[in-house]
């Protein structure tokens, strides 16, 4: 049997620039040159995924199934967050992480994310 187990408290940080490509303006989120949230999000969900993937044996990863986040604060396109995620818990093969977004120290975002551990092959070959 592989180990499918993840290390509980761990946390990965990861930056991310502001870019054009990742405003709410280019992105269709919004209408201005800040942060969108969708870019936030996948912020938080590259973090995480990272995080679990220094766990797992070769052939195995993680796809995301559950989002529910806050985003609270505006940043500028040229500046750059951290996006942090923290593993809380693993049930089975279901992951839940703590996830935030910060600026300078600030809160930007905050939530929780919840990730599922597959097989690569495995879930691939059952996709129409």
């Amino acid at each position: 049997m592989v180990e499918l187990n993840v290390t509980i408290g761990k946390t990965k940080t990861i930056e991310l620039e502001v870019t054009k490509e990742r405003t709410a303006l280019h992105i269709g989120s919004g209408s201005i040159g800040v942060l969108s949230t969708p870019s936030m999000i996948a912020s938080m969900e590259k973090a995480s995924a990272l995080n679990a993937q220094e766990d797992l044996p070769e052939g195995y990863t993680t796809v995301g199934t559950v989002v529910c986040i806050t985003h609270n604060k505006a940043v500028k396109q040229g500046e750059t967050v951290q996006a942090i995620s923290e593993i809380k818990s693993q049930d089975r093969r279901k992951i839940e992480f703590a996830v935030k977004v910060l600026y300078k120290g600030e809160l930007v975002g905050e939530g929780k994310h919840e990730r599922f551990i597959i097989n690569e092959e495995n879930f691939l070959s059952k996709l129409p």
